[in-house]
């Protein structure tokens, strides 16, 4: 109509719009890298779940005792007392499961086997369980060692 006044429509711009997605997205990203580095700085300076702790000596009772409490990794403080005093390979199932009570079957099984729950991985970044792994062959007789600190066969 003749005489009216009309308001100006007003377009943002397609560039601006994205300067501003692309500074958003840089911003978050940098928060994000920041936020993992620092937190990969604390594990590291802060050291292994093990870091400063003794070895402990290794009784089946303490063994046994340490079994439902896998994340405080006292197995894992007690393992290689263990190791020196014990030969495990040619050991029958029923031998370890004697010394180190009942074993925990591995998915599947082939070869048959089984593991103990040490405690957390003896790294920074710690994310799952160190096991004491156990193979054994047709006659029950543990064929397989593995630990976290070696492998034998």
């Amino acid at each position: 109509m003749p005489g009216e006044s009309v308001a100006p429509i007003v377009q943002e711009s397609p560039r601006r719009f994205s300067l501003g997605f692309k500074r958003a997205a840089a911003i978050l990203f940098t928060c994000t890298a920041l936020s993992l580095f620092g937190l990969c700085a604390f594990r590291i300076l802060a050291g292994t779940p093990y870091s400063g702790r003794k070895p402990i000596a290794w009784t089946r009772d303490a063994w046994l005792a340490a079994e439902t409490e896998c994340e405080k990794g006292d197995r894992y403080m007690m393992l290689d007392d263990f190791l020196a005093t014990h030969q495990l390979m040619g050991m029958t199932l029923a031998d370890v499961e004697q010394l180190l009570g009942p074993i925990d079957r591995d998915q599947g099984d082939k070869p048959p086997g089984g593991r103990y729950c040490l405690g957390p991985e003896p790294t920074a970044m710690s994310l799952d369980f160190a096991w004491l792994a156990l193979d054994f062959d047709r006659d029950n007789r543990v064929i397989y060692v593995g630990t976290p600190q070696k492998l034998w066969r």
